[in-house]
């Protein structure tokens, strides 16, 4: 089981100066960090440490990549012990009744959306219970915590608005606020990573300046990916967004037909019931028409990838505040061209996507592996990211971004 560790009210505002964890006093946030990612490293070589039911499958490597040591591990955590020895303290037990008060809450804050996660509750819903039925520094156990909103809980209820505490407080009279110390345990490797990134302390200042650091060096190194010229002004834009057009085949004349250009009524919006071949001026709709695939090897050396064919048909772009819309010109095709032949060696996921529920129709579509989800721009882009990223805040920001 992957267990993340949260440290209750300890906060990190900045690695400069001396930090305290587990009864330890480190310089900074890195000497910490390094002396536990070492005893986790450690631990990670016994063999009866990874015979632990639920271990996940993964790397020493790719364990410790994702671990924040000791307040989050991506494999069953082995200074949890240490852990409650710190939250410990002398509990006082109430007998307090059931909690029958509406927890309606919202799922439009900021905290709530930050990640996407299914069956995510909303944690200003949690905080109730955990104001009704614990106190401050109490120890709460959420073993199947999902994306970590009991532990996001936990923090707000340090920080209840007097006003919202009042009218708590009316439903829950003993409501005392305050953090709670929250340990958080979910089977899930990506879940526990997105707990993790909700609720593992963070170091702002080093996360600011490397978030800082990633967008200017990628955008010196890949900016000319999303540039295209305007024909009007002759001025170099950014590109918001290209349109792909699947190309099919006339079943009459096997002439090839992009179906943006034959298909699609622009002033709707919407592909037209019938149309004509531009060929053979045959009357088709888009039942009638076979795709026409296409075979690459740039994503892994050595794979060939069978595709569907698709060509660029429409560029969308900024020219100062203006959004305006172009058709790819030579210069964009030759910008394509050398973004299908740019080399890069920074990992990124290839494994196969196994057959399954809601999987069969992205591998009926070519998309047999992880990678294949992504234009190879996106790819490019992505792995650099992921790459570049050491903080663990990092990291969650851009997985939370990825899909959009």
């Amino acid at each position: 089981m992957q267990q993340d560790s949260l440290l209750g009210d300890e906060k990190i505002e900045s690695s400069n100066g001396p930090v305290e964890c587990l009864g330890q006093t480190f310089a900074n946030e890195e000497a910490r960090r390094e002396h536990f990612t070492k005893l986790l490293r450690k631990k990670l070589k016994d063999p009866e440490f990874r015979k632990i039911e639920g271990f996940p499958i993964g790397t020493d490597e790719a364990i410790l990549e994702l671990s924040d040591p000791p307040y989050y591990t991506a494999c069953p955590n082995p200074f949890l012990i240490d852990v409650i020895k710190v939250f410990s303290h002398k509990n006082v037990v109430d007998k307090i009744g059931p909690f029958a008060f509406d927890v309606s809450e919202g799922k439009n804050s900021a905290l709530y959306t930050a990640h996407s996660y299914h069956t995510k509750v909303p944690p200003k819903a949690i905080v109730k219970y955990l104001l009704h039925y614990t106190n401050p520094n109490d120890v709460v156990l959420d073993a199947f915590s999902g994306s970590g909103m009991t532990g996001v809980a936990s923090r707000l209820c340090q920080d209840i608005p007097q006003e919202e505490l009042l009218e708590i407080q009316k439903l829950i009279p003993h409501a005392k606020p305050g953090v709670r110390k929250v340990i958080l345990n979910e089977l899930s490797p990506a879940a526990s990573f997105i707990s993790a990134g909700y609720n593992t302390p963070g170091d702002l200042t080093s996360f600011d300046k490397e978030c800082i650091s990633i967008i200017e060096e990628l955008s010196k190194e890949l900016s000319w990916m999303y540039e295209t010229i305007d024909p009007d002004t002759e001025e170099k834009c950014q590109i918001n967004y290209v349109l792909w057009s699947d190309v099919f085949e006339c079943p009459e004349c096997t002439s090839e037909l992009i179906f943006w250009d034959v298909a699609i009524d622009r002033e709707i919006g919407k592909a037209k019931d019938e149309f004509e071949c531009t060929s053979c001026s045959s009357s088709l709709t888009k039942k009638k028409l076979n795709r026409v695939w296409a075979t690459t090897s740039d994503h892994v050396v050595g794979r060939v990838d069978r595709h569907p064919k698709k060509l660029p048909v429409e560029i969308n772009y900024s020219n100062g505040k203006k959004s305006k819309k172009k058709k790819p010109d030579s210069n964009d095709l030759a910008t394509f061209k050398e973004i299908m032949n740019f080399e890069f060696d920074e990992w990124f996921p290839t494994e196969v996507i196994l057959p399954g529920d809601k999987k069969n129709e992205p591998i009926g579509l070519g998309i047999t592996n992880q990678d294949l989800f992504f234009t190879k721009r996106n790819l490019i882009f992505c792995s650099k990211i992921w790459n570049k990223a050491k903080n663990l805040k990092t990291k969650f920001i851009f997985t939370s971004l990825v899909m959009r």
